[in-house]
């Protein structure tokens, strides 16, 4: 698969362009174009914004010192998560920065870990109140509206999603709210109620959505978002590792028994057919057997539209609400037992440690010439046993990090690290 420049950059450049040579920031001191903290002696800072500056976009750059030229480099936007960091970093390439105060942490990992509270390098800078008032930062993991550096990866293979909510599959704008003619919001970005500061997406599914009448209450319901480009599919063979995470909302999750095909996906990879496919690999509820599960299935058939074979990789009880989920997963496709796929997950809740769930070395993809693509958010494609006194089924969700290469563990769990 070759690897995207995200929708974030523009034409795969960045920022202005330009090196400040000294300049006066808001206290009418001069600044330079590299940083000069005090630990700055392992990397250095380049191609900074001016200390105060009309400018919405940034595009910072790094210099390893020779002691740390083996080292990992880590950085943050603001108070969002640190993410192995992209050189060059950019930020608010499609739409700006907010106007006030920014500071960007960088961090280097010389093996032990890092520290959030003790960046190596850091810059702080103000985007004046005449800056674009269209102040959001489109995400090329999720091409939503977020300030979070982990939305500022530039080397994600589908930087752009389409966000799917109601009944069939309604593309709308990927920086939009999905609200039904009912006032309830499907897909809507917030705060994570859990207090990490970064933006999370809250998704809803709604039983009116699905046809009410007979048999075919609640029926094909959705609130998901689809990272698809038909010239970036999921391909045999190749490494792919996913992080995401998800909270059950109180009051709107559905840990009750007695409803017979209450299921519904959470996450999902999914193979492009006309047919009754399962998907490769997904995680969904099963809230009649009270349990959540990863289920796995292939066809090595060319271009099937049906599994020849489905695995339960993982079982365990339902989730608690107001709890983070979080999910490393890494997927080597593969439909043919020559082509070593191989399937892991950890999951950790909360602050907890990650814990292996799933370890398989069993065959998983369809045979078809397009590949699959992942989808994270509800579907529930049944919905008989959907009580009408439980109208609504909510979760919020992070955006999906997605990255290829044969080892991305560590970097996959920094992007989730300030979830608690």
């Amino acid at each position: 698969m070759s690897v995207l420049c995200a929708a974030l950059i523009a034409g795969c450049g960045g920022g202005s362009g330009t090196v400040a040579s000294d300049v006066a920031d808001a206290s009418g001191t001069s600044s330079s174009s590299s940083s000069t903290t005090a630990s700055s002696a392992a990397i250095t800072l380049t191609n900074l914004p001016d200390k105060k500056t009309a400018s919405v976009t940034a595009a910072i750059g790094y210099e390893l010192g020779s002691a740390a030229t083996s080292s990992t480099v880590y950085c943050r936007l603001d108070s969002y998560a640190p993410i192995v960091c992209p050189d060059t970093f950019l930020l608010g390439q499609i739409q700006g920065l907010a106007a006030g105060t920014h500071t960007v942490d960088y961090y280097v990992d010389t093996g032990s870990g890092i520290d959030v509270s003790k960046p190596d390098d850091s810059y702080t800078w103000v985007v004046s109140a005449t800056a674009s008032s269209d102040t959001s930062i489109a995400s090329p993991d999720t091409g939503s509206s977020t300030s979070s550096t982990a939305t500022a990866l530039a080397n994600l293979p589908y930087p752009v999603p389409t966000d799917l909510a109601g009944t069939s599959s309604p593309s709308v704008s990927s920086t939009s709210t999905v609200t039904g003619s009912d006032g309830i919001a499907r897909l809507t970005p917030v705060a994570d109620p859990g207090g990490s500061g970064q933006q999370v997406y809250l998704h809803r599914i709604v039983r009116n959505d699905g046809n009410v009448s007979g048999s075919s209450v609640g029926t094909n319901v959705r609130a998901e978002k689809v990272w698809i480009d038909k010239n970036e599919y999921m391909v045999a063979g190749t490494d792919y590792w996913f992080a995401f995470a998800f909270r059950p909302k109180a009051g709107e999750w559905p840990a009750y028994s007695g409803m017979s095909d209450d299921d519904f996906l959470v996450m999902q990879t999914h193979s492009e057919s006309n047919g009754d496919t399962q998907p490769p690999i997904a995680l969904f509820v099963q809230t009649g057997q009270q349990a959540m599960r990863w289920r796995s299935s292939y066809s090595a058939a060319s271009q099937a539209t049906s599994p020849q074979g489905v695995s339960v990789l993982n079982s365990q009880g339902l989730p608690s609400t107001e709890v983070w989920y979080k999910y490393i997963v890494h997927m080597r496709p593969g439909y043919l037992a020559s082509q070593s796929p191989r399937t892991e997950v950890w999951m950790a809740t909360g602050s907890s440690a990650y814990t292996k769930i799933v370890d398989s070395t069993a065959v998983i993809d369809y045979n078809w010439s397009t590949g699959s693509y992942p989808r994270i958010g509800f579907y529930k494609w049944a919905g008989t046993g959907w009580s009408s006194s439980y109208p609504t089924i909510a979760a919020y969700f992070t955006s999906l990090y997605m990255e290829t290469g044969t080892n991305k563990y560590d970097s996959a769990v920094a992007s989730l690290a300030a979830l608690k």
